[in-house]
């Protein structure tokens, strides 16, 4: 029995030492973020359907639950993948974001028709917050530069209708493309914490251990 509990407070400190962090989890054609809550649909699930397609229930997207994301859920993924929420559109990127870039492309796909060297600059549409694409890299600006476009940092009023523009990257709501997929998220099925596997994976070796020692 002191075994025993010695094997139980051993996992119980360990599960403690281990920090719960944001962490996004590759879970296939969904990324998983734990710091949110969310899971994210791989952006090319759903290449050529515009906002409206997906909000008029085409694709069977709003049946299975997932939601079209406003801009600031994007931003928050995009700042758990790395980023530090400074837009470089108007510099041309920066070597800073490629890391960034490529975390998100391996995550959420590769959308473009043109291929790795080029991804479509993720944009609001002219439905306020609402956004469409994905990121943005071009050979045009310098080998190795990631560009991580139209975030709120960089968005200004469009006179007349109170949405949001930046560079002229809004896409009209109704426009869809072979090459462009729409953000769309769901609440996270459960996915364990760090500690929680941890203590999971030790409760299992003492269970082991306990029954050798029988």
């Amino acid at each position: 029995m002191h075994y025993i509990f010695k094997i139980i407070l051993s996992i119980l400190i360990v599960a403690y030492a281990v920090p719960a962090s944001a962490v996004l989890i590759d879970a296939g054609d969904i990324t998983q973020d734990t710091d949110t809550g969310l899971e994210w649909l791989d952006l090319t699930e759903s290449t050529g359907f515009s906002i409206d397609d997906v909000l008029g229930g085409a694709g069977g997207f709003l049946a299975d639950g997932w939601i079209v994301a406003h801009v600031d859920d994007v931003d928050q993924l995009f700042v758990n993948a790395g980023w530090d929420g400074v837009d470089d559109t108007s510099n041309n990127g920066s070597v800073a974001h490629l890391e960034v870039y490529n975390t998100l492309v391996g995550l959420l796909g590769e959308t473009s028709s043109v291929g790795v060297s080029f991804g479509e600059g993720w944009a609001l549409t002219d439905m306020a917050g609402r956004v469409s694409r994905p990121f943005y890299e071009a050979e045009a600006f310098g080998a190795g530069l990631g560009r991580i476009a139209c975030t709120a940092q960089g968005f200004a009023s469009r006179p007349g209708d109170g949405t949001v523009d930046f560079q002229n990257c809004g896409m009209p709501s109704d426009t869809s493309f072979d090459f462009i997929g729409v953000y769309l998220y769901r609440n996270i099925t459960q996915t364990p914490e760090p500690a929680t596997l941890a203590l999971l994976g030790l409760g299992l070796a003492g269970i082991g251990m306990a029954k050798r020692r029988r």
